[in-house]
């Protein structure tokens, strides 16, 4: 069986479908299933085992000869949570708690960092483990996320194969319920929809330099494959960027959503906008050299690919 937290939300969900896809119904879905706007993330699907996060290790441990993966999606994201206590009991503390589990019992352990943990990019965006542990994330979500990594990396007994992936701007279907904390596709395709209208952030240091941030975006089909690709291949273990490596501007989205719809709206800029992209104000870049290095050969989906799957898919 393949253990997957988080199965409600975004990432977790597009896994779920994509394990059916290729034959696997053998899942165990951890999460809080009570949330109606996730409710058709997972409700059609195909699974053995709905879990909540408390009851996953009375379960675990009653079925540890039935579990082949555990693939760890699940963690808080809503970015107006002030109170960090509140984050490291589920972003770190369980996440630990999975990893102590996952190392006892030798099963083969993937989740999900983020790369906000890079912050504003100023040391770059390199997976080099010598240079994880002095980043400076900018938020509290992020913060949380690495606490984990670099607790990860300090642990001297491990499952038998692990991987942590720093992703970059994902995007794709199921991610409507994450309202402002949507990928910028989501929120530039929210406008156009409601609002009948595109206003995009700029951001500057000073008058000369204005520009629209510059995100690497990957489609979450993209995240799904090489997550496969890591459970049939076992490379070697440890922290690995996952982003495409080809940043685009977020005009560029809004011209392909356009196109698309075969609508036309002019597009505006404006820093007053920039409350609702926050996460998307400075510029990035995946270095995904390692992962490339491990033997992953497939291209990923350009980004008029994938958006053109994800409004299909409506």
């Amino acid at each position: 069986m393949i253990v997957i937290t988080g199965a409600a939300g975004f990432i977790g969900s597009n896994m779920l479908q994509h394990l059916n896809r290729l034959g696997r119904s053998d899942l165990v879905l951890v999460d809080d299933f009570s949330s109606e706007p996730k409710r058709t993330n997972w409700c059609i699907a195909s699974f053995n085992e709905l879990l909540s996060p408390n009851e996953f290790f009375q379960w675990a441990e009653n079925h540890i000869e039935l579990i082949d993966y555990i693939l760890h999606f699940g963690a808080i994201t809503d970015d107006s949570i002030e109170e960090y206590s509140i984050l490291k009991i589920w972003n770190v503390e369980y996440s630990q708690k999975l990893w102590s589990f996952a190392t006892k019992k030798r099963i083969p352990l993937l989740y999900c960092s983020s790369a906000g943990t890079y912050g504003a990019g100023e040391q770059g965006f390199s997976d080099d483990t010598t240079k994880i542990l002095n980043l400076r994330p900018q938020n509290l979500i992020d913060r949380s996320k690495h606490e984990f990594d670099c607790w990860v990396m300090k642990q001297s007994i491990c499952p038998p194969l692990w991987a942590g992936f720093k992703l970059f701007d994902v995007y794709g279907p199921n991610e409507t319920h994450k309202k402002n904390a949507a990928s910028a596709i989501q929120l530039i395709y929210n406008q156009i929809i409601e609002d009948k209208k595109i206003t995009l952030p700029i951001v500057s240091s000073n008058e000369q330099n204005k520009h629209e941030p510059l995100r690497d975006m990957i489609a979450v089909q993209d995240v799904c494959t090489v997550i496969t690709w890591f459970m049939n291949h076992w490379p070697a273990s440890g922290i690995y960027n996952l982003g495409t490596d080809y940043p685009r501007p977020m005009s560029a989205i809004a011209k392909i959503i356009t196109a698309q719809l075969k609508i036309e709206i002019p597009i505006s800029f404006s820093s007053e906008i920039n409350a609702l992209f926050k996460n998307y104000l400075s510029d990035n870049q995946a270095n995904i050299r390692k992962l490339r290095n491990q033997g992953y050969k497939k291209s990923f989906y350009s980004l008029e690919q994938g958006i053109k799957k994800m409004l299909r898919r409506g």
